[in-house]
């Protein structure tokens, strides 16, 4: 008679709150490292960006102002053959 008069007993749950917890400090650990994946990911686009841009900029640079007729100056007698002096004696050994 006894067991019609007392109140039920709760199952002990404290085995599946505790895998509960784990599974989201996993979740949570999971997810930090993804952001800081993708946070990389993101500099290095962004570094890549600015090697590109630098690149095209000096690119045009350099089609505006004349790569190979900044080397045929006024100044040398024939600016088609190069430089006229040689370093050195001129003798081999």
């Amino acid at each position: 008679m006894g067991g019609i008069f007392s109140k039920p007993k709760a199952p002990d749950t404290s085995a599946q709150v505790a895998q509960q917890e784990r599974a989201l400090k996993l979740q949570e650990e999971s997810m930090a490292r993804q952001e800081a994946l993708l946070k990389e990911q993101q500099d290095r686009l962004k570094e890549e960006e600015k090697d590109a841009t630098k690149q095209l900029v000096s690119r045009r640079r350099s089609m505006s102002r004349g790569g190979r007729s900044a080397l045929l100056s006024p100044d040398r007698p024939a600016p088609e053959t190069g430089l006229s002096t040689t370093l050195g004696t001129g003798t081999g050994m």
